[in-house]
């Protein structure tokens, strides 16, 4: 175990402000690993999430990095605050150029999205208080499912919430939630043929709805 006496005020002042180094040992399944440099005797120990680019690529042996580290007096060891390198800030700046220019789109259709689902939700609820009720709350838990798919897909498990069940929320009255949903996450916005079913629920749903209304048979539940 490494000497805290030994650990001097310089020492620490450049694993603070980042020293060159190599990562030497990483666990993909526990994600941690261990870098080595000149400056300390030990390992330095990381977490996947001090790691930039750890979306973009995985750490590699002996892959050669600068480390910002701190001494941990409790657990007498080192411990990396920060791991990159030239190639790694230059994936992360890539991605993060690519997701801009996902974001603005997204943000521009929203911008109309939010106020049609808003009319629609009043609209409804004006007709029938009951039935706007309901739409209501099936298209929050339509949002919630939607954010809940969203951050299964984004790790990459297989146990994803099925497209039926997305098509059938929206077409009972979700599909204002999955609307505002599928702008707000980003989520199942280019995949076909599903955005071509999702516009077909959401017709159908409406023109069951605009039935209803017209034809006086709300009052038959609770309108």
């Amino acid at each position: 175990m490494y000497d805290n006496n030994k650990v001097d005020y310089e020492t620490k002042a450049k694993l603070h402000l980042g020293v060159s180094g190599k990562i030497v040992k990483w666990d993909s399944e526990r994600g941690f690993g261990f870098v080595k440099t000149a400056e300390v005797a030990e390992d330095i120990f990381f977490h996947v999430n001090t790691l930039v680019g750890k979306n973009e690529t995985s750490p590699q042996q002996n892959e050669s990095v600068t480390v910002f580290a701190k001494y941990d007096d409790d657990k007498k060891r080192w411990s990396a605050t920060k791991i990159t390198s030239p190639k790694r800030e230059q994936l992360k700046a890539e991605c993060e150029a690519k997701e801009h220019t996902l974001i603005r789109p997204m943000k521009d259709k929203l911008k109309w999205a939010a106020p049609v689902v808003g009319v629609w939700l009043l609209v409804v609820y004006v007709a029938s208080w009951a039935l706007g009720t309901s739409y209501l709350l099936i298209s929050s838990i339509t949002l919630a499912i939607y954010a809940l798919d969203k951050k299964l897909a984004l790790d990459k498990t297989n146990n994803r919430i099925p497209e039926n069940t997305l098509h059938v929320l929206a077409v009972i009255g979700g599909w204002a939630g999955a609307l505002v949903a599928r702008f707000l996450f980003r989520h199942k916005t280019q995949k076909q043929p599903f955005v071509q079913i999702f516009w077909v629920t959401v017709a159908l749903n409406v023109s069951i709805t605009v039935y209803l209304i017209i034809s006086g048979s709300l009052k038959m539940i609770g309108g």
